[in-house]
């Protein structure tokens, strides 16, 4: 149950903590909604954060994040590595 500390809900997140959630403009547009229509147009999005649209969607994206932070993870292994090399030679 939301309780207005970051991390309760994805909007709350976005709209009352400017959070970055999703990328690709989707979090400035559930703020844009939020701040133009106000207590309606959270409630709005609120109910549409229940839909099975929302959360497969969601779910796609974390699935996404989560792959390409795993890439970052290798790619930053890979120059932890190669640093090594490069100062183990140069003793």
């Amino acid at each position: 149950m939301p309780n207005g500390k970051p991390g309760d809900h994805p909007i709350n997140d976005i709209v009352q903590h400017r959070l970055h959630l999703f990328g690709g403009g989707v979090d400035e547009e559930i703020f844009r909604i939020a701040a133009e229509f106000g207590e309606g147009g959270l409630q709005k999005l609120k109910a549409f954060s229940t839909t099975t649209t929302f959360i497969e969607q969601t779910k796609a994206i974390q699935e996404q994040q989560r792959v390409l932070l795993d890439s970052l993870a290798d790619v930053w292994n890979e120059l932890i590595i190669e640093r090594r090399r490069v100062a183990a030679n140069q003793i």
